[in-house]
């Protein structure tokens, strides 16, 4: 006898190069410091991940500056950091309207799964866009970082439900792949429309 496919409960998105632009704040960094951007991408990115995970604020940004043989010191950091959680948190108009399409089904948790730093989670968490997901969730205080698995099951505890009622959205190819390691329905990110159509699919939104 065949069993019924698990229901869709909860709709799960990442931010950066999904709901936000994949670029982030390299820009608005780099013209904030008088640079091209090209020149602080390395930099930016370069000790990123721990930064993503929970590290000091003030030690990231003095690692960026140390990569890009300039000082940054305490209030450049502070500076800089809410200059880039803040364009990183600004949700572009295509993905805002598929999100609230979500929010708006009486069917599902929504929620989304980031790798971020303590200051962007803050401004996320001020966005209006933000306020009627039903959970928030950032590496930076899970502990860990997509793809380590941790995260994923943290997420499960979190929403209260079973990998496979969860569809989530990303960018990355190696994120997607672990969460459908995990049991989840994990597409790559590829537009607003694209998402819309899984979903769906799934029976999470209607025609």
């Amino acid at each position: 006898m065949n069993s019924c496919p698990q229901a869709i409960e909860a709709v799960v998105f990442d931010i950066g190069g999904v709901l936000s632009a994949p670029e982030g704040g390299v820009k608005e960094v780099a013209d904030a410091l008088g640079l091209d951007p090209q020149v602080v991408a390395p930099a930016y990115w370069a000790d990123r991940g721990a930064y993503d995970k929970g590290s000091d604020r003030e030690a990231y940004w003095r690692s960026v500056g140390d990569h890009l043989r300039i000082s940054i010191g305490p209030d450049l950091s502070a500076e800089l950091d809410l200059v880039d959680s803040s364009r990183w948190a600004e949700v572009v108009p295509s993905a805002r309207s598929l999100l609230q399409d979500v929010i708006g089904s009486t069917t599902v948790l929504t929620g989304v799964l980031s790798n971020a730093p303590h200051t962007f989670a803050k401004v996320v968490r001020q966005a209006a866009w933000s306020d009627r997901l039903t959970y928030l969730l950032f590496s930076c205080e899970v502990g860990s970082a997509k793809p380590d698995p941790h995260t994923y099951e943290e997420t499960e505890r979190t929403f209260g439900v079973a990998p496979d009622a969860i569809v989530f959205f990303d960018d990355r190819p190696v994120n997607v792949e672990a969460a459908t390691l995990r049991g989840w329905h994990a597409r790559l990110w590829d537009g607003p429309e694209d998402a819309r159509t899984y979903l769906r699919a799934r029976g999470v939104l209607g025609d």
